[in-house]
Formats: structure tokens, C-alpha cells, sequence
């Protein structure tokens, strides 16, 4: 028995390094694959919090594109002259003749020859270059020529 032992002492022993070897690195194996596991963890909630973070700030972005768009319309109503809480008495005057400077779309567009684009265009020019200075002025707006001019001043002033 010595003999065989002798002769398969180094086979043995080689078994025995390799078997520990393997433990070994069988070990390593399972820490090093739970270090990833958890990194992927930490990197799945840092990315969660990344899109409820994200989500939250679209959330507000589109809030204040809302408000953009209220104060944007109640400019454009301000300066067509009407405005929630704003008094239009001045749209019209004592004499009965309407004030080009602060009359809006709807009140603009009952002169003789001034439709709806024609109003439109007049508020947009009126935003565009401030007050008219003279009923004359008028004319500088498109689409307003003599012929037009001719048949709304006597229903106009500023």
C-alpha cells in the first residue's frame, strides 16, 4: 500500500490543489456575480427615480406652457382691447363712433367694409406698430384702402 501511495502521491496531490482551486474560485465566482447583481439593482432604482423625475418635470413644463398660452391669449385679447376684468367703455365713444385704438374683433368687424380678417388685420398692425395717431392711419393697414377708409370714417375715432 506504501508503494501505490508512493507512486500516486503526486496525482493526489494535484487532485487536492485543483479541488481547492475550483472551491476557490467557485467562491469568487458567486461574490463577485451578487457585486454585479447588485449593482444592477442600485443602477434599476437610480433610473426610476431618474423617469419619476423626468415625468415630474415634463408635468411642469407643460403646466407652464399652459400658462404661456393663458397669458399669451389674454395679451392678444388686452391688445384687441378687451380683456377679462379690463373695461372696453372706451370702444365706443359718447358720439357713438368707435375707437379704432381699443375696439376688438367683434366690435371692429361691425364697421361698414371691415370683416373678420380685415378686424384681425387691423389688431395685429395695431400690436405691431402701437396706437393710430390719425383715423387716416387706417389706410396703412393691409387691405384697407380709400375706397374702405372712405365708407368707415365718419363711424370712427382714436
Amino acid at each position: 500500500m506504501k508503494k501505490l501511495l508512493d507512486k500516486y502521491q503526486i496525482h493526489i496531490t494535484v487532485a487536492l490543489i485543483l479541488f481547492i482551486a475550483i472551491g476557490g474560485l467557485a467562491l469568487l465566482y458567486e461574490q463577485q456575480r451578487d457585486k454585479i447583481i447588485g449593482a444592477q439593482n442600485t443602477l434599476k432604482v437610480e433610473k426610476e427615480g431618474w423617469q419619476r423625475e423626468k415625468d415630474e418635470l415634463s408635468e411642469q413644463v407643460s403646466q407652464l406652457e399652459t400658462q404661456v398660452s393663458e397669458i399669451q391669449k389674454q395679451k392678444a385679447s388686452i391688445s384687441g382691447g378687451t380683456a377679462t376684468g379690463v373695461s372696453t367703455s372706451n370702444t365706443t365713444s359718447t358720439t357713438g363712433l368707435i375707437d379704432i385704438n381699443t375696439a376688438d374683433k367683434t366690435v371692429l368687424d361691425t364697421l361698414p367694409g371691415i370683416g373678420e380678417t380685415k378686424a384681425e388685420a387691423i389688431i395685429e398692425y395695431r400690436s405691431g406698430h402701437g396706437l393710430f395717431k390719425r383715423i387716416e392711419d387706417l389706410k396703412q393697414v393691409k387691405g384697407i384702402g380709400d375706397a374702405t377708409f372712405e365708407k368707415l370714417k365718419d363711424k370712427i375715432t382714436i
